[in-house]
């Protein structure tokens, strides 16, 4: 902006008429006006990009939760048995179910139902392994995948999830609700 400054009041003490002092005047800004407008265009991108990554998130996750849905689990589970097909690697899996919830929907109400589902996620995420997929079935079910891990190994880890949930004095804000969650396991 300097240089132009300079340029144009070396122009406007010359014999320069006001249309060629407008022509250079252009030719001086257009690189700039270039610059400009590819900047705009790869912001305009980068929003949309973010747009899409965050649409692509918000479908790939659970809203109350936010551990994944049942779709992106779904898709999980083809990647870990596609890319292991053939290589014999264990892969268990564990099914979470919160017992008498629709009793704590019914007493304490939906919103203390949804602090405690909340709760559960957060609890269960906190202790598994980095690999392992935690997503929300449906209502009170959650599924753990357990890439490399054998029946008989999926037994403590089941216990273990039994044993958080179950001892957590779940808050729903001023009521402590005591939970017991019952899993399944498969290999």
């Amino acid at each position: 902006i300097v240089r132009f400054n300079a340029q144009l009041k070396r122009w406007e003490a010359s014999d320069v008429s006001r249309h060629d002092l407008s022509d250079r005047a252009d030719d001086l800004l257009k690189p700039a006006l270039r610059l400009s407008t590819e900047i705009s265009h790869a912001y305009a991108d980068l929003l949309q990009q973010m747009t899409h990554l965050s649409t692509f998130a918000e479908l790939r996750t659970d809203p109350l939760t936010g551990v994944l849905n049942r779709r992106a689990f779904d898709e999980s589970l083809e990647k870990l048995l596609a890319a292991h097909q053939g290589d014999e690697l264990p892969l268990a899996i564990a099914m979470l179910d919160l017992d008498h919830f629709k009793r704590v929907n019914d007493e304490q109400g939906h919103l203390a139902g949804d602090r405690v589902l909340q709760d559960m996620a957060q609890l269960v995420k906190a202790c598994l392994r980095e690999g392992d997929v935690l997503a929300r079935f449906g209502g009170e079910e959650f599924l753990v995948l357990l890439p490399g891990v054998l029946l008989a190994d999926a037994h403590p880890v089941a216990e273990r999830l039994r044993a958080l949930v179950s001892g957590a004095p779940l808050d729903d804000g001023g009521t402590v609700i005591g939970v017991s969650v019952s899993i399944g396991i498969a290999e």
